[in-house]
C-alpha cells in the first residue's frame, strides 16, 4: 500500500473536498483511500493566526498543494518555509482574479516555481496529488508524535506519521525525550488493527511503559539508541535573505523540527545578517530530539512581519 501525506496550503475549503475529515486540532487531517493508495491531506487550520500548524503540516508532507487566493505576507511566509525545507514536489493553483504575473514574481527563484500549475479544481488536484510516489528513507524506526490520549481498555495511544522504517506490533522502542523504554502494544492504520506500519503511514500506537504526559506532541518513538535528546544543539544556521533584521547574539526564538516547537536562545557573540550562514549553538528551554542531518526552522512567532528567520542544519 502506498502512503502519501499532502499539505494543502492557502485554502480553508479545499481539504474537505479531497478527503474525509479525521483528527482535528490546530491542524486537521483529511483521509482518502483509493485502490492501492492512502492519502492524508494536512490543513494548517489555525494558520495564519498561529504559525505552528503551518510548520507542522509542511514538515509532515511528502507533497504540497499551494493555493493562491491572494498575494499577501502570509503567502510569502509560506513560500519561505517551503523553500528553506526544500519541499520541491507539488501543485500550484491560482484563484480567479489573482494576477498570474504577480504570483510568478513572488515565487521566482523558490521551490514553488517548479510546482505543476493546475486549475483550482478538487477532482484534478486529488488525482494528481494521490498519484505522487514519495521516496522513502530506510533505517531505524522514527515516529514523531502529533497527538496522544488515553483510550479506555486500550491504554495510552499516540498518533503520528512513520517518518522512517517499519514499526511492528510488540516492538521495543525508546520514547524521547523522556528516555523511557516502551512497547508498541498494538497498532492501527486508518482504524484497522495491523501487525506493522510502514514508512509514510499514519499510525496509532498503543504504548506500554510510559505516562501520558511523557508522550505529548513533540516526543518521538524510535529504535533504542538511534536518536539523541539534549537541551543544547549545534549546527549551521542560515538566515533567510528575506528576514531583514538578521539574528542577534542572545536572540530568543523557537526551534521547529517535525512536531517539535521549542523556545531557544542563540549562544555566542556573532550576529548573522540576512543571507549569512555560520556555525552556531542553541540553548533550548526543553530537550530537543534530533540526529545528524536534521533540518530545523528558526522562527519568531510574535514578529509582526516575516516570522520564519532561517534554517538550522544539524
Amino acid at each position: 500500500m502506498k502512503h502519501v501525506n499532502i499539505a494543502v496550503l492557502g485554502s480553508k475549503e479545499l481539504s474537505g473536498k479531497l478527503g474525509k475529515k479525521g483528527t482535528s486540532s490546530d491542524f486537521s487531517l483529511y483521509n482518502l483511500k483509493e485502490s492501492n493508495s492512502i492519502a492524508c491531506f494536512l490543513e494548517p487550520t489555525t494558520y495564519p493566526e498561529k504559525l505552528q500548524p503551518l510548520l507542522y503540516s509542511i514538515s509532515l508532507a511528502d507533497y504540497i498543494v499551494l493555493v493562491v487566493e491572494k498575494v499577501d505576507k502570509f503567502l510569502g511566509e509560506t513560500i519561505v518555509a517551503l523553500d528553506l525545507l526544500g519541499k520541491k514536489n507539488g501543485l500550484l493553483a491560482v484563484s480567479d482574479g489573482v494576477s498570474e504575473p504577480l504570483v510568478n514574481q513572488v515565487i521566482a527563484g523558490t521551490v514553488a516555481a517548479s510546482y505543476e500549475r493546475v486549475p483550482l479544481d478538487a477532482t484534478e488536484i486529488r488525482v494528481k496529488a494521490i498519484s505522487f510516489s514519495p521516496e522513502r528513507k530506510a533505517g531505524p524506526v522514527k515516529i514523531p508524535v502529533d497527538h496522544s490520549f488515553n483510550v479506555k481498555s486500550v491504554g495510552n495511544v499516540v498518533l503520528g506519521v512513520v517518518e522512517r522504517g517499519e514499526v511492528k506490533k510488540h516492538q521495543k522502542l525508546e520514547l524521547l525525550p523522556a528516555g523511557k523504554q516502551v512497547e508498541a502494544k498494538s497498532l492501527q492504520v486508518h482504524d484497522q488493527d495491523v501487525s506493522s506500519a510502514e514508512t509514510g503511514s499514519r499510525v496509532g500506537v498503543s504504548v506500554k511503559g510510559a505516562e501520558l504526559e511523557e508522550m505529548r506532541r513533540g516526543s518521538v518513538l524510535a529504535e533504542p539508541g538511534s536518536l539523541r535528546a539534549s537541551g543544547k544543539i549545534a549546527g549551521k544556521l542560515t538566515v533567510s535573505k528575506y528576514f531583514k533584521q538578521g539574528v542577534k547574539p542572545g536572540a530568543q526564538f523557537f526551534y521547529s523540527r517535525g512536531m517539535q516547537f521549542i523556545q531557544a536562545r542563540l549562544l555566542g557573540e556573532k550576529q548573522l545578517l540576512p543571507g549569512e550562514s555560520a556555525g552556531v549553538e542553541l540553548e533550548l528551554s526543553s530537550p530537543a530530539v534530533f540526529e545528524k542531518g536534521d533540518k530545523a526552522l528558526i522562527a519568531f512567532p510574535d514578529s509582526k512581519d516575516l516570522r520564519i528567520a532561517g534554517l538550522l542544519d544539524v
